[in-house]
């Protein structure tokens, strides 16, 4: 007679593995990414070592959420190189074009978008309005001739003295 535990085990595995990605898609819906991992557990009533086991960081957990979420969509390491070459190539038409700076990189709009993303405020507005600000000031800036055209509003960022 064989041991039905080893098919137990790995049915209850997959249960939790689906509970968390069930409540993670849950939580990031509702309240976007910056739902702690800890609370995702709870959520699925897993412990955070369950969670953990599967899901070491909420990079793997976001990316696994999205992609059993969306399974015809492309893997992401493929899509980010997909996208890569299309930024390329619309990078080097415009050069050609005359409308993008000649000494631009690839490299410079990864750096914007990193900069972006560190972009603190003390409300969500004021993060959005430095946000388009900020974009602004980029693409003047990567212009071949910039037209200097009016930046959006300033965020209140700092408070007045």
């Amino acid at each position: 007679m064989t041991d039905p535990l080893p098919h137990s085990l790995r049915s209850a595995a997959r249960d939790n593995r689906d509970r968390v990605l069930d409540a993670a898609r849950a939580l990031f819906a509702s309240r976007g990414l910056d739902v702690p991992m800890r609370e995702v557990a709870r959520h699925a009533g897993v412990g955070p070592a369950t969670l953990y086991r599967r899901f070491p960081t909420k990079r793997d957990l976001a990316t696994a959420a999205f992609v059993s979420a969306c399974p015809e969509a492309v893997d992401l390491a493929d899509g980010r190189a997909q996208t890569l070459r299309a930024v390329a190539a619309l990078a080097r038409r415009a050069k050609e074009a005359g409308r993008l700076r000649p000494d631009f990189a690839l490299d410079d709009l990864i750096l914007v978008l990193m900069a972006n993303r560190g972009i603190q405020a003390p409300t969500r507005a004021a993060g959005a309005a430095a946000s388009r600000r900020f974009a602004a000031f980029v693409i003047q800036a990567f212009q071949a001739s910039p037209d200097h055209a009016p930046l959006p509003p300033v965020p209140r960022l700092v408070g007045t003295e």
